[in-house]
């Protein structure tokens, strides 16, 4: 028997060709290593799927969902010669303008089988005949937990279906019609894959409940970014890092299927792929090195340490905030990776520094909810030896820095020498029942399990994104003053 192959990439975040852009410098990961390596692999029968996650991520994508009328997404996974493709979160980020023009322009099929579009479904199930024989159906869907942080404005016209009723009804029609029966979910899992033990319960992540539905041979899986080859309940299941970086490879021989994970280091950039896109890529490196402004250095070597002391960057962006809605106070975050902004501001380092299109909104909140947010994300820091270091929970499955945030316009004290719950030990704010304070859509969502700000009254929300509102900011107030103030105190003993 000649070997069938399944080549699955996932949480691509716009990573199709191999260089940075924040200093330009060659890397490892890319579409256009992986499709290398899909050269390679066509010596045999190959089916090529991704699994979601593409549209939202590098300066590319985000140029090209702005300024341009085409999907260059499209174009890469056309090049490419993908089969089939789920839809992941982040792909609603631009809205369904930028999404259905990319289903449009993929020539490959959609499998997102849980979201309808005007009511219309913009994915099904397939089934696919090898040169052999045999036959697989090919399952889609997406967390059905968008909702909780997609802008409202993005999920006009969009309806959302239960994932594991969704993919149950689908394994019934299917199961006696195919030899074997591959389910993509853009989500992982909520258990512990070695225990069973329970570690969430938000639905945001299902994977380990789809793997008791019967039937179903093969969950290939994302969203969490995590690396794993597991069989859960007599299903392959399997998922792969982010950006590009791995892929994920199925093989059915005589033995059966067999699974692993590739690196896409190991494979040679596709200096061919790479030439479609260049003049997409030169528009795009003329729009980075634009020069914004100039201010003081907010450069950032290090997030972590960057968050034990509030970045001048972190500073600047609640200003920008306070400023816009002038609001009580603000809070922001910092991503896995920000490297903060020069004095010489480019569109390179900005986006860079905050590549989400995140926007602002502004909520009411008493002394009690703050103190309650407070709390929540003084759980991000753990004291070990005497050490700061951060909480396991925001480690893994995912890196997850993202979820804590710091604010000005306030001052308070996290003593880590005491529980959850009893950290914030000094809070210092004017005397008011109610406060105005100014968060991203993500967070007053709930987003990272900050569930009590979804409750919070919202005021506002601006529909300009937060990196537009950075961007007119710096070009209106250069030379920037940023006022830092040390008003989060860690206390270790």
């Amino acid at each position: 028997m000649k070997k069938l192959r399944i080549l699955a990439t996932t949480d691509i975040h716009g990573c199709l060709l191999s260089h940075s852009y924040l200093d330009n410098k060659e890397t490892g990961s890319s579409l256009s290593r992986i499709n290398t390596a899909i050269q390679h692999y066509r010596n045999e029968e190959l089916i090529l799927i991704d699994n979601g996650d593409v549209l939202q991520g590098s300066p590319l994508v985000a140029y090209n969902n702005r300024y341009q009328d085409f999907s260059v997404v499209a174009k890469a996974m056309n090049a490419m010669n993908y089969n089939y493709y789920t839809l992941g979160n982040h792909d609603f980020n631009y809205g369904t303008d930028v999404l259905t023009r990319f289903i449009y322009e993929n020539k490959a099929e959609g499998l997102t089988q849980n979201i309808l579009i005007h009511n219309q479904s913009i994915g099904s199930s397939r089934i696919y005949t090898s040169k052999e024989g045999h036959t697989l159906a090919f399952i889609g869907a997406v967390t059905d937990y968008l909702p909780n942080w997609e802008q409202p404005k993005n999920l006009e016209n969009v309806t959302i279906f239960d994932v594991k009723e969704t993919i149950q009804k689908q394994v019934e029609l299917l199961r006696n019609e195919v030899d074997t029966i591959v389910v993509c979910y853009h989500g992982g899992f909520e258990r512990d894959l070695e225990t069973g033990e329970l570690q969430e319960t938000t639905k945001e992540n299902v994977g380990y409940e789809l793997t008791t539905i019967p039937g179903i041979d093969i969950l290939i899986t994302g969203h969490q970014h995590r690396s794993f080859i597991k069989s859960i309940n007599n299903v392959l299941c399997i998922q792969c890092t982010f950006n590009a970086q791995e892929f994920m490879l199925l093989e059915l021989d005589n033995t059966g299927w067999s699974a692993r994970l590739e690196q896409t280091r190991d494979y040679d950039i596709d200096h061919g792929f790479e030439a479609l896109f260049q003049q997409e890529e030169s528009l795009v490196q003329e729009w980075l090195d634009t020069e914004i402004g100039h201010g003081p250095d907010m450069s950032i070597g290090n997030v972590f340490n960057a968050q034990l002391t509030k970045s001048l960057f972190t500073s600047f962006v609640n200003q920008v905030a306070m400023n816009h809605f002038q609001s009580d106070f603000a809070f922001s975050s910092l991503f896995n990776q920000s490297p903060g902004l020069k004095q010489q501001i480019t569109m390179r380092d900005l986006i860079a520094s905050y590549p989400y299109p995140n926007t602002f909104v502004l909520v009411e909140v008493t002394k009690n909810l703050l103190l309650e947010y407070l709390e929540k994300n003084a759980t991000y820091f753990e004291l070990k030896d005497g050490v700061v270091t951060i909480n396991p929970e925001y480690v893994t499955p995912k890196l997850e820095m993202y979820n804590y945030d710091m604010g000005d316009g306030l001052s308070y004290q996290i003593d880590l020498t005491k529980p959850h719950g009893q950290r914030i030990t000094l809070l210092e704010i004017s005397d008011k029942k109610v406060y105005t304070m100014v968060i991203n859509n993500y967070r007053a969502s709930g987003g990272g399990k900050f569930f009590m700000i979804k409750n919070a009254k919202k005021i506002k929300e601006d529909p300009t994104e937060v990196i537009d509102l950075l961007y007119d900011y710096i070009l209106n107030n250069s030379p920037l003053h940023v006022n830092q103030t040390n008003n989060i105190i860690l206390k270790t003993k």
